[in-house]
Parts: C-alpha cells; structure tokens; sequence
C-alpha cells in the first residue's frame, strides 16, 4: 500500500492517531477544518502518504454528518493504494454506525480497514 488515511469524528482521536505514526519521523498532517479538506480533498489524498482528517461529527446529527461525508466522496478515485480506516471512540460515542455506512458505500468496502478503537 502506499498510504495510509485515518478518518476520526474528533480532534482528541485525530491526534492520538498521528501520535501513534509519529515513530518513523514523518511528516504527519492532521486535517481539523473541514471546509479545507472539502474544497481540496483530491489534491490533499494524491500529497500525503499518511493523512488525518477530522470530521468533527461526533455530535453532529445525522444530516450534517451525511453531508460533510459527502465530500469524501472522491476518496473511491484517489484511494486506490491507501489503506482508509476509521477512528473510533473507545466508549462508542458518535454517528459510528452512519460514517462507517457511508464510508463502506464510498469505498465499496474492499479498501475500509477494520476500525481503529483506542
């Protein structure tokens, strides 16, 4: 595989994950504002070979959720090679069900690692 992108629905969770990549030295972007990675998710994919995105959905209701995936959804043309995996909160909190739903519709589900729980 040629990279890696971690899908996390808060910053804390975001950010435990690139700590936990950070061993190899490399330059790890997390991304926390989602109107940057909407208006430029193809071009941010293709840069990094390991990238963080941080939807901030935890809270959210489900429709802004379906939206704010809805501009992941060019993550089926520019991930052929990544391995996408989805951050989940440890005591289940968040719209888990619905972005790992919409991810797997994205993705086909060949390309959707197991969740990440920690």
């Amino acid at each position: 595989m040629s990279g890696i992108l971690i899908i996390s629905d808060d910053l804390t969770g975001a950010t435990n994950c690139a700590s936990l990549l950070l061993d190899n030295g490399q330059h790890i972007p997390v991304y926390i504002d989602t109107d940057l990675f909407t208006s430029k998710v193809e071009k941010i994919i293709f840069n990094e070979k390991i990238l963080i995105i941080n939807t901030n959905t935890r809270t959210s209701d489900r429709n802004d959720v379906i939206k704010i995936f809805n501009y992941l959804k060019d993550l089926k043309k520019t991930s052929k090679e990544r391995i996408v995996f989805k951050k989940i909160d440890t005591a289940y909190r968040g719209n888990i069900y619905l972005e790992i739903e919409i991810l797997l519709k994205i993705l086909g589900g060949s390309r959707l690692a197991p969740p990440l729980l920690q």
